[in-house]
């Protein structure tokens, strides 16, 4: 039986919603892949690379990948790990599940705290802060939105 959003879909989209579902899932274990590996931690702009990827499709995501996609997001800004054993990536991914190899190359702490980035609403510019040793809303984009919501 169809959902009424299924409906809207197919008369919105017709046939693009099956290969629109199937890129999405396609991004978005890609995404699994990358943070059950802990990617994120040593390559943290390889794992914004592939949100942004996965972002492209939020429009159109169910409320499961969307939540994912936001603790991803969140994961990658606070340098958090995901932690998921052995037995339960091989259940996810198949009996012949093996770490894969990744060949990044790792980042320059330094240079990656000066990169530009943005809070996931997109509405502040984040800046790295030592002394909390996380990403940070900008302190004068701030204070000019505190000043002018007044």
């Amino acid at each position: 039986m169809s959902t009424p959003q299924d409906t809207f879909n197919k008369l919105k989209w017709g046939s693009q919603v099956p290969k629109l579902k199937d890129k999405i899932e396609q991004e978005m274990d890609i995404l699994q892949d990358m943070f059950e590996d802990n990617i994120h931690i040593k390559y943290p702009n390889k794992a914004m690379e592939q949100i942004a990827k996965c972002r492209l499709y939020s429009a159109h995501m169910n409320d499961e990948d969307s939540d994912y996609l936001a603790g991803c997001t969140w994961a990658v800004e606070n340098q958090h790990e995901w932690h998921i054993c052995e037995e339960d990536k091989r259940i996810n991914r198949g009996p012949d599940w093996k770490p894969k190899d990744y060949e990044f190359k790792p980042v320059d702490n330094e240079a990656w705290k000066k990169e530009v980035r943005y809070s996931s609403d997109m509405k502040f510019r984040l800046v790295w802060s030592d002394e909390e040793d996380k990403w940070v809303a900008d302190p004068d984009q701030l204070a000019e939105y505190l000043k002018n919501k007044k």
